[in-house]
């Protein structure tokens, strides 16, 4: 195997794990939190969380993707992307606490006041981070990221469960944050050597490159939480918040899988973009292992919500059984969305992607806006539809750019999502069958019987048909370091 591909499969392995314990952790502060505070209290969490979330997006330089892209980075560079990001940052900021007693009247909630006045501070703290840490990606080094990574989930946790537990108050989640982003602040700077000073040396050719990346965030940003803009504004509070806590959970297979699993392949996709079908086939080995590991989970989100709500929010959270399972659909979508977008990203096609972008939050806005009258559930069904549509043309311009065959693609993750479906409707019959009812902990008996049949299913599909092709050696390769790195780790400690 090269030398790249084994770096890949290390740094794959380094964010699976990282990711892993964050997950852990975070689950274990979302099965407490939503039994100590209300659907309500969960709303004023996502207002502050929303326009977070717009200002880091209008504050996105694109300076990681021009570093990590860039055939031969100096350390002006790194510390001009640094500079830009802390000019920019600190004028959103302002703009921001101008803003906030005017968007409290808007929402008519006068709490908002000093939540958004302590969130806004998250975007100072995040502006002042190492750009070493960009540097660690580009190399593919990922062992001292993880560290921080860990690091900043523990301390995020502790203090979130500790204020949770004597406030009850949702001011928890608040300083929990505070405290997240200012963990990975200091560490970035202890894990690298690298010291950024003000310097605009390179800013055009970073803004050249950066540009279409900015206004492309921006639309993109719109367009995946239009959904939530919409509701904050024409559903209640208590709907607001049940569909903030039910998506967040609906996307973490994306965020703290998906991504780690392939954010390394995807790194490799920009030095083999010179040659296509090396290019087609590192494209196509993240395809296939991002529809290995979303689908059974989007399935299962899809047939068994009531158990899964049940489980990590408790039984007060019935509101959210429809929700989670059009959001499932959504998943997959930003799963698949994340690699194509990125591939196209590699092969320069920036502004052919922003347009697009355009072109489909202006149909988004218009489909949902039109639904703003419906029932919460079927206002969602119209997000996930109009989602699937949306990853059905980003598919076909990929095809236009790089001549990959969608087919052959297809042909790949048909036999998996046949398998989960299955699993599912026999897991289905069965819990029929047995009458079992619905409780914190039904989750467990279910999610272990669709597992058992689906899991060796797919196993002996992987050695027996999928080991044809490159994308299943692939696989097996990540199962087999996975599993040797395990067995090592036992022994050692054995």
């Amino acid at each position: 195997m090269s030398t790249t591909a084994n770096r890949v499969l290390k740094s794959s392995a380094f964010l699976l794990m990282a990711k892993g314990v964050q997950r852990s952790i975070g689950l274990v502060s979302i099965l407490v939190l939503a039994r100590i505070l209300t659907p309500d209290d969960f709303s004023i969490v996502a207002i502050s969380a929303l326009l977070l979330y717009f200002c880091e997006t209008l504050a996105a330089t694109g300076s990681e993707s021009y570093i990590i892209h860039k055939d031969d980075v100096a350390p002006s560079d790194l510390s001009t992307a640094w500079t830009i990001d802390m000019i920019i940052k600190s004028v959103i900021f302002l703009l921001l606490v101008i803003a906030i007693p005017f968007i409290a009247d808007f929402y008519e909630d006068q709490r908002l006041v000093p939540v958004l006045y302590a969130t806004s501070s998250i975007l100072l703290i995040n502006a002042l981070k190492s750009p070493g840490l960009i540097a660690l990606k580009r190399q593919l080094d990922y062992r001292r990221i993880f560290f921080v990574m860990i690091s900043q989930k523990v301390c995020a946790f502790t203090v979130t469960l500790s204020i949770a537990l004597t406030t009850e108050s949702y001011w928890a989640l608040i300083i929990g944050d505070i405290t997240s982003a200012s963990v990975l602040c200091l560490g970035s700077y202890l894990i690298h050597p690298f010291r950024p000073r003000p310097c605009l040396a390179n800013w055009r050719n970073q803004w050249r490159f950066s540009k279409w990346i900015l206004f492309r965030a921006s639309v993109g940003f719109s367009k995946s939480q239009m959904d939530s803009l919409l509701i904050s504004k024409f559903f209640s509070a208590q709907e607001l918040g049940a569909f903030y806590m039910t998506k967040n959970l609906s996307v973490l297979p994306s965020t703290d899988i998906i991504g780690p699993a392939v954010e390394p392949l995807l790194a490799s996709l920009s030095r083999a973009r010179n040659n296509m079908p090396e290019f087609n086939q590192q494209l196509s080995k993240a395809i296939f292992v991002i529809n290995s590991i979303i689908m059974p989970i989007a399935v299962f989100m899809c047939f068994f919500p009531d158990h899964i709500i049940n489980f990590f929010f408790g039984a007060k959270w019935t509101v959210a059984y429809p929700m989670l399972p059009p959001l499932a659909i959504v998943l997959a979508t930003i799963a698949f969305g994340q690699v194509i977008n990125q591939a196209i990203l590699s092969l320069g096609r920036v502004r052919a992607l922003f347009i697009f972008e355009i072109i489909g939050l202006l149909t988004l806005a218009i489909a949902l806006f039109l639904s703003r009258d419906m029932e919460i559930k079927h206002f969602i069904e119209v997000r996930a539809m109009f989602a699937v549509a949306l990853v059905t043309g980003i598919t076909a311009f990929l095809r236009y750019c790089t001549g990959i065959r969608i087919l052959r693609l297809a042909a790949l993750i048909s036999p998996t999502i046949i398998l989960t479906v299955l699993a599912a409707w026999l897991t289905g019959k069965v819990e029929i069958l047995l009458s079992s009812n619905v409780h914190s902990l039904s989750v467990f008996p279910v999610a272990s019987l669709y597992f058992a049949l689906f899991i060796p299913a797919f196993l002996l599909t992987l050695v027996t048909f999928y080991s044809r092709f490159d994308e299943g050696v692939f696989a097996l390769k990540i199962l087999k370091n996975t599993t040797a790195g395990i067995r090592g780790r036992v022994s050692r400690k054995i």
